[in-house]
């Protein structure tokens, strides 16, 4: 038997199809969003329940009416 010719390729002839590896890079991709999810989840849930007495005592703070120099308290606006 003769061995089967090899065809000549020509100049520009893809050897690898553009989608090759493609699973591997969107895995990678998938992989990276959910950690950056849980990261992003855990950050939220821990600056809730640490923050939130800093949060209403600056509320509370920022709600006080200043005195002027007399000690009087300033009209309110509105």
């Amino acid at each position: 038997m003769a061995p089967v010719p090899i065809p000549e390729r020509q100049p520009g002839d893809m050897t690898v199809p553009p989608t090759f590896g493609w699973e591997d890079i969107a895995s990678v991709l998938l992989l990276v969003s959910a950690v950056a999810l849980v990261f992003l989840l855990l950050g939220a849930a821990v600056a809730t329940l640490s923050g939130r007495s800093e949060w209403q005592g600056y509320l509370g703070a920022r709600s006080l009416r200043p005195e002027d120099e007399a000690g009087e308290d300033v009209p309110a606006r509105g």
